[in-house]
């Protein structure tokens, strides 16, 4: 009795792993999005004339404000994509979302760990984040250019945070240009630069709510898992780049 038993337990079982698999939550990239299917549902969709460069999945170990801990587990997905077209102007799009494996929770308002330009709230397509415009160093620069001649100087960005899924997960989205060259004004000054620049990065992207509750889309799924960045990436400017952690029970 017992010998027919427990092949049929193995069969079943398999079959119950194997449906699991199959049905498990993949995030990554689907028709040219960064997609979360759910925990959060979300993507986010760049603008028409910008190209996938590089789709990745990552590992980090962040720190953690307010613990013990000096770290903490967050499994991140991002998608890379370059300015294209025949008049495009040089620049790069990047959206990450970075999803905390414990306890720890994303700060309401993320500290970049660098100083903003500007700083201001910013609500795009329902979801309610903050803005900031930094420079970014190239040495501080998770992902090498094609182009390093254009960007050596470091880069004018963008950034886009949004804290999500009660506050499990951060969602970074950063549009950037070649940093300007310097001038007579600072940097900090020029408004209508300023003003200007933040209103391409404004219309670079647009985000979809995938959550049918709160009258969103149906998303499309990713259909498999993105490879691990190449061995040469900076890990540590990619830890910075998705900030530190808080741990709510303290």
């Amino acid at each position: 009795m017992f010998k027919i038993i427990i092949p049929i337990l193995v069969i079943a079982l398999a079959a119950f792993v194997g449906m699991n698999a199959k049905s498990g939550l993949i995030r990554g990239v689907a028709d040219g999005m960064l997609v979360s299917p759910a925990r959060p549902a979300v993507a986010v969709k760049p603008a028409a004339d910008f190209a996938s460069v590089d789709a990745r999945r990552v590992d980090l170990s962040p720190s953690v404000q307010n613990s013990m801990l000096q770290a903490t587990s967050v499994q991140a997905v991002y998608a890379l994509y370059n300015h294209e077209g025949p008049q495009a102007a040089p620049a790069h799009f990047v959206a990450l979302l970075a999803v905390s494996q414990n306890d720890e929770t994303w700060p309401v308002e993320p500290d970049l760990g660098f100083p903003a330009i500007r700083h201001k709230k910013q609500d795009i397509d329902g979801f309610s984040g903050f803005a900031d415009t930094y420079v970014l160093d190239a040495k501080d620069d998770p992902w090498a250019s094609d182009e390093p001649a254009l960007w050596e100087n470091g880069s004018l960005v963008r950034r886009f945070t949004f804290i999500l899924w009660f506050y499990k997960a951060k969602l970074i989205v950063e549009y950037r240009e070649p940093l300007p060259a310097p001038s007579d004004m600072p940097l900090e000054d020029n408004i209508p630069l300023l003003t200007a620049f933040e209103a391409r990065a404004l219309e670079s992207f647009r985000l979809l709510n995938g959550d049918p509750k709160n009258g969103g889309v149906e998303l499309p799924r990713p259909k498999e898992k993105l490879p691990y960045p190449p061995a040469g990436i900076n890990r540590q400017a990619l830890t910075d780049f998705i900030g530190t952690l808080w741990d709510m029970k303290k």
